[in-house]
């Protein structure tokens, strides 16, 4: 991946639960962007206000620590449901937006037909 040195990359994560996840994505994106260049990470994590925000917060500190030490990357805690208006970057844009959560809670397990009966 290429980015202008010195600049800053800024990526949301929908759905961060207590940050296992974001914690690894993010680290990739900053190996990959930030040890040559100086690019820094800005990630902006999201998830409903009755989130455990403090366990994500230790979680991100303790497993980015290095990254964060060297200005590699920073984060800042978004507790708003993502079907709403998350917040307005007024220098710039967001650069990735994801979400890692791939099954949301049903009502219902769904049936999936066997492909090779």
């Amino acid at each position: 991946a290429e980015s202008q040195k010195g600049c800053t990359i800024r990526v949301m994560d929908n759905g961060c639960a207590t940050g296992g996840n974001s914690a690894f994505i993010l680290s990739q994106l900053v190996k990959e962007l930030a040890a040559d260049s100086g690019t820094q990470v800005k990630a902006y994590l999201n998830d409903i206000p009755e989130n455990e925000w403090g366990i994500l917060s230790s979680t991100m500190h303790s497993k980015m620590s290095s990254e964060i030490a060297q200005n590699h990357f920073s984060f800042e805690e978004l507790p708003k449901t993502m079907y709403g208006e998350l917040l307005s970057i007024k220098t710039g844009q967001m650069d990735l937006v994801y979400s890692s959560t791939a099954l949301h809670w049903q009502t219902v397990i769904p049936i999936l037909p066997l492909a090779n009966p």
